[in-house]
């Protein structure tokens, strides 16, 4: 899919402060989501503001990071984000299904098993602690 987007353990937690910090900001909801290495799924139900907003905003934030960290400059997301509209409950289920069975069929976890865990010692990392 693309180049790596997180080097350790520490970037996958700030990609997740990042995201909270985006849900306080712009009051939209993060019903599933998987950080692979080299791409992610976010199940979002936004509010009053625009997907497009919070995606630019949660990328511009995480490649500024990123940046920083390796004294680079530039993309670090390729192409434009995909968004599909689910407006059927029934929709919504299969693709929270897909997005936390993704690194089963990358052969990355068993079963369903967490893949990855992110726990931090702030008071908002209680909304998202892990990714399936």
């Amino acid at each position: 899919m693309g180049s790596d987007l997180f080097f350790s353990n520490a970037d996958y937690c700030r990609f997740l402060l990042l995201l909270q910090e985006g849900i306080e900001r712009y009051g939209h909801r993060v019903h599933a989501f998987c950080l692979m290495t080299n791409h992610v799924h976010l199940l979002i139900q936004v509010g009053d503001t625009p997907l497009s907003r919070i995606i630019q905003n949660l990328g511009f934030r995480y490649t500024r990071y990123i940046n920083s960290k390796r004294k680079e400059v530039g993309h670090l997301f390729q192409g434009r984000y995909k968004a599909i509209l689910v407006d059927e409950d029934s929709y919504l289920l299969e693709l929270a299904r897909y997005i936390h069975l993704n690194p089963v069929r990358a052969g990355l976890s068993i079963r369903g098993q967490v893949y990855y865990r992110c726990k931090t010692n702030t008071p908002r990392s209680n909304q998202l602690t892990g990714a399936y």
